[in-house]
């Protein structure tokens, strides 16, 4: 599998026994800063745009942070992820949606 795979050079030295190279140096960036909740997107790139304000970013780190907790115990269950409040606008938009398909599949009655 990692000899056919087209990104291998990135993390393997070639030869015919493949070797994982090194990490990259440097300190790791944290989930927040790689998230940019503070810069408007990863590298700043959605600052500005709609729904990409800080309140936005802060929900998605939180409800991102949760989902990767080590320990089991103490990540978010499958329910409580489908309650964050990052999901709500989701849900609001797929609940108009299946309100607006059931509006027009339903039987239309003239009025006297």
């Amino acid at each position: 599998m990692v000899t056919s795979s087209p990104r291998k050079s990135k993390f393997y030295s070639e030869g015919e026994s493949p070797a994982l190279l090194e990490p990259p140096q440097g300190e790791p960036r944290s989930l927040e800063s790689v998230i940019g909740v503070t810069t408007g997107g990863p590298r700043g790139s959605r600052k500005g745009q709609q729904g990409h304000d800080d309140e936005t970013y802060r929900q998605f780190y939180d409800f991102t942070a949760k989902l990767l907790r080590y320990n089991p115990a103490e990540r978010l269950t499958c329910t409580d992820a489908l309650q964050h409040p990052f999901l709500y606008p989701l849900i609001a938009a797929e609940q108009q949606a299946r309100l607006a398909q059931a509006a027009a599949a339903a039987p239309r009655t003239s009025e006297p």
